[in-house]
């Protein structure tokens, strides 16, 4: 966030993440995690027509990386994993995500703390798993050394806008093709959960996430 932001009125305004937690606010991170994960990798779902589901995700820009009866892997543009795990089920059903640790030997230090063990992952996506439930009962797997899929070309290029005096476009149109956009990589994951404490401090004391914002009703942060 720049000085500009941070002196402007905007939605930020007033959020955790300007000065830090105050006096007896939770801090928003732990002292002394386990481990600190890398980045969010993948999501996994089950879903009874694999043949929907590919086609809605080529129609919301993903790409198709493998495709069996009874699994579908689609993918970003960037390099590295893929983006989404469809394993066909009874009925539609989100599996959890994946975070990639820092380095495999986190995953030893994870598995000893957490009372679980390290597993191999498929053939088909390389790689090792530690696989753990947060206090939500939802899915989540921490893993390394999966396979790396290397960048798709693209045709598509960013539009070019004319900004205050620096005119760069000048009497001429813009006219994008209607086709899908392409996703690039998963950039944040959503949770939903009843435990919103023990959740929280979970991800945090787990794997060394840091919060940047809490978010409060107007004038209610006290």
């Amino acid at each position: 966030m720049t000085d500009e932001l941070i002196g402007a009125h905007n939605a930020h305004n007033e959020l955790h993440s300007e000065h830090g937690a105050r006096p007896g606010e939770h801090p928003g991170r732990s002292a002394n995690p386990i481990i600190k994960v890398h980045d969010v990798l993948w999501l996994e779902f089950e879903k009874p027509d694999l043949l929907k589901a590919e086609a809605f995700a080529h129609s919301f820009g993903f790409a198709t990386v493998l495709r069996t009866n009874d699994e579908l892997h689609l993918r970003g543009s960037d390099a590295g994993a893929p983006c989404v795990l469809i394993r066909r089920g009874q009925r539609e059903k989100f599996l959890g995500p994946a975070f990639v640790a820092a380095e495999q030997s986190d995953l030893v230090r994870l598995a000893d703390a957490t009372g679980t063990s390290v597993r191999p992952l498929p053939e088909s996506l390389g790689g090792v798993t530690v696989d753990l439930v947060d206090p939500s009962g939802l899915p989540v797997r921490v893993v390394s050394g999966t396979h790396r899929l290397e960048a798709l070309p693209t045709a598509q290029t960013p539009h070019v806008f004319n900004f205050g005096h620096k005119k760069v476009r000048t009497n001429a149109m813009q006219r994008p093709p209607r086709v899908p956009t392409n996703v690039q990589r998963l950039g944040h994951i959503v949770v939903q959960t009843p435990k919103y404490i023990e959740a929280l401090n979970w991800y945090l004391d787990t794997f060394g996430m840091i919060v940047s914002d809490f978010s409060y009703y107007p004038g209610q942060r006290e």
